[in-house]
């Protein structure tokens, strides 16, 4: 493992000083006497072999950072062992395959937001390290932002099932074919996340894809699941939260409902779209739930964003 953290070493280019020397120096102080026996001669290593500028980069200008790495401490070392993007595709896949299979919704919030905390402390530091570019930073927080809220719309459809509202055909990611959809502009469209972004959505349904024994309740069943996705991302637990989210770009916010039928969104934009949204919509991009419904929505506006006369 020396030769790994040397070699990740090397690669830093450039460094931040501390801005604050004294809690740079506290934090390292911290972080050695957190050592266990296996890890011990791996934190010493680190502080010798380059004097401590890296961790006191970090530790001297995050308070945040500090506490991540601090509570994180073994996914710190899978960084510094195996690089930030190996890493961070890790992380993706244990959303996708373990959190993203959670029944309970305490368990799947709690599992998000340590993720979000995991995923900004890898992009922190190979941000910090100039390992990365802009673009990439931007890139992976987008695709966590994609990430987490498709596996909100997966427990959301989950609880509509077992709620005998809709049928859904695969239970494992019933997302893909259920009929809702979200829709990402600003810059999570554009896949231009920064750390403290919010992230803009429009939530889309199409009922001609949805199987349902209550249809007179299918409206205000895709409104309580929207509300359900936006408690999974944006409420605040011990843990933090993981993204705040807007939903007022949709059609005519102050009089729709916060889950549009792809028809009306439709109707919507070729009747009365305003020239601010056509801007708005440049940036669209299907990022969560059924792609099917997001593409479909997204080929129809295209008239109205993109005018036949330009």
């Amino acid at each position: 493992m020396t030769k790994r953290f040397l070699k990740f070493l090397e690669s830093i280019k450039k460094l931040p000083s501390a801005g604050r020397v004294r809690q740079a120096e506290a934090g390292i102080e911290r972080w050695l006497a957190q050592a266990s026996k296996e890890d011990a001669p791996f934190r010493q290593y680190l502080v010798k072999h380059d004097d401590g500028n890296f961790l006191s980069a970090i530790f001297g200008n995050s308070t945040f950072l500090t506490q991540c790495i601090m509570s994180e401490s073994s996914l710190f070392f899978q960084i510094l062992e195996e690089g930030p993007k190996a890493t961070s595709n890790t992380i993706i896949d244990k959303i996708e395959l373990e959190i993203g299979q959670e029944n309970n919704l305490t368990n799947l919030m709690f599992g998000l937001r340590r993720a979000k905390r995991q995923i900004a402390m890898l992009v922190a530091i190979a941000d910090i390290a100039n390992l990365w570019s802009v673009d990439q930073v931007t890139s992976t927080l987008s695709q966590f932002a994609d990430t987490a809220t498709n596996v909100a719309v997966r427990y959301g459809l989950r609880q509509l099932s077992n709620d005998k509202v809709l049928k859904i055909s695969n239970s494992r990611t019933p997302e893909m074919c259920g009929g809702y959809t979200i829709i990402g502009l600003g810059k999570l469209g554009a896949q231009e996340l920064n750390y403290s972004s919010d992230i803009d959505l429009i939530a889309i349904y199409d009922p001609r894809r949805m199987t349902t024994s209550q249809p007179g309740k299918l409206s205000r069943a895709m409104i309580r699941l929207t509300r359900l996705i936006i408690k999974i991302l944006e409420e605040r637990t011990q843990d933090g939260y993981v993204f705040r989210t807007d939903f007022r770009i949709r059609p005519a916010p102050g009089s729709t409902p916060l889950a549009i039928p792809i028809d009306s969104a439709i109707g919507y934009y070729e009747s009365i779209g305003q020239n601010w949204e056509r801007l708005a919509m440049i940036r669209a991009r299907p990022v969560a739930g059924d792609t099917k419904v997001s593409d479909d929505f997204i080929a129809r506006i295209r008239p109205f964003v993109w005018r036949r006369n330009l």
